[in-house]
């Protein structure tokens, strides 16, 4: 796959993760549900399209949001870390 489409998908696995984030924040579990589904879903693209290094990070930023939704997270993961953690694949997708 090309690093334009992984770049968009990292990008786009921030918003779902800023989207799980906030629906935790308010509690609401349909909404956590929604958006944990579509990060995993774009994680899983990112798994089998990028290269080895980006597969690693997959599998890493899969455990981070299994952890997430976890009633008793066992990691310690501040939700900006994560957040600035995805700026700079937006801002390239963006154009900033």
């Amino acid at each position: 796959m090309s690093e334009d489409r992984d770049i968009f998908l990292a990008a786009n696995l921030g918003s779902e993760v800023a989207r799980l984030l906030a629906a935790k924040r308010e509690h609401n579990e349909e909404r956590t549900s929604g958006a944990y589904a579509r990060a995993c879903g774009i994680v899983a693209e990112l798994k089998v399209s990028t290269n080895e290094g980006g597969k690693s990070e997959s599998v890493l930023m899969q455990a981070v949001l299994d952890d997430l939704v976890r009633a008793s997270p066992a990691l310690s993961v501040r939700a900006e870390s994560l957040s600035a953690y995805f700026y700079p694949f937006a801002h390239k997708v963006l154009g900033l």
